[in-house]
């Protein structure tokens, strides 16, 4: 399998935005083949049994949440594939164009991962 993460500081003002916009995104994702595609807002960023947390390593503001995105595809070719499908909607430029607006996507964090052999 292959995982597409993203984790997102979001304003407190522009949450509600980024949540319908990310539902529409989703959307789109799963009818052009991704297997899931999931956000989540964080409950707790602390470290804990001796780990550090996630606020050891991002810098939030305090008028800031955290959400993580994470789409699921088969494997690395499945999801270029997806992709090059989804870029091909017309509505998704608008989508990404609202979700600039309501999230710094310079200050996003973005991973892939795969299931080991």
């Amino acid at each position: 399998m292959y995982t597409v993460i993203y984790l997102y500081r979001v304003g407190k003002n522009n949450i509600k935005t980024f949540l319908e916009t990310n539902d529409k995104l989703k959307e789109i994702f799963l009818d052009n083949g991704a297997l899931e595609d999931q956000i989540y807002r964080a409950e707790d960023l602390q470290g804990k049994n001796g780990c550090q947390g996630i606020l050891d390593l991002v810098e939030l503001k305090p008028d800031e949440q955290v959400f993580l995105g994470q789409s699921v595809f088969r494997n690395q070719s499945h999801y270029e594939e997806v992709l090059d499908r989804v870029q091909e909607n017309e509505e998704n430029e608008q989508l990404m164009m609202n979700l600039t607006q309501s999230v710094d996507v310079s200050k996003t964090f973005m991973g892939t991962f795969v299931t080991p052999d």
